[in-house]
């Protein structure tokens, strides 16, 4: 009979206990809320870039052209050699930096960026200029963070969600 009555009043202490924790309600999210939620503090974020690149770009007197996709580019020296294509094997001599002006890359240090346009790992936005450029040409470029390295930045130097700004020399187009 005791251990009836202990069992019993553990049981009862438990449900007693049971009543007292406070119940946590979830609401419930809806997948395509978020999705549009994620898309338009996207966008803001590409708008406020472009608004940075081109206070930039008037800080530097620079006279540059803005492609459709929103890569800014300005050749300031012509070159006279071939024009690239798709799958052109081309050489950038380089120096890369943040649009604070912090330096990051250089073919000096690094070694020229070799890279098939159109089909390997360089920063997309780097696919797209050149195909605007002959060898020889120098030019200005200024890439949106989602044309260069992302949400990510390049796990070294390069930030997340970095804007790049890059003075390039097309070395050499094959």
């Amino acid at each position: 009979m005791r251990g009836y009555t202990l069992f019993a009043l553990i049981a009862a202490l438990l449900i007693s206990c049971e009543g007292c924790r406070e119940k946590k309600q979830y609401q419930q999210t809806d997948p395509q809320q978020i999705q549009e939620d994620l898309i338009q503090a996207r966008r803001q974020v590409v708008l406020e870039e472009h608004a940075d690149i081109e206070a930039y770009i008037r800080e530097k007197g620079w006279s540059m052209t803005k492609t459709s996709t929103g890569i800014y580019y300005e050749i300031y020296e012509h070159g006279a050699g071939d024009s690239v294509r798709f799958n052109s094997i081309v050489a950038l001599d380089f120096v890369s930096q943040l649009i604070d002006d912090t330096p990051l890359y250089s073919s000096d240090v690094d070694g020229p960026k070799v890279f098939s346009v159109g089909q390997s790992e360089a920063e997309s936005g780097l696919h797209e200029v050149v195909l605007h450029m002959r060898e020889g040409d120098k030019a200005h470029v200024v890439l949106p963070s989602h044309f260069a390295y992302g949400f990510t930045g390049d796990l070294d130097r390069i930030p997340p969600n970095s804007i790049l700004v890059y003075d390039l020399t097309l070395s050499k187009v094959q």
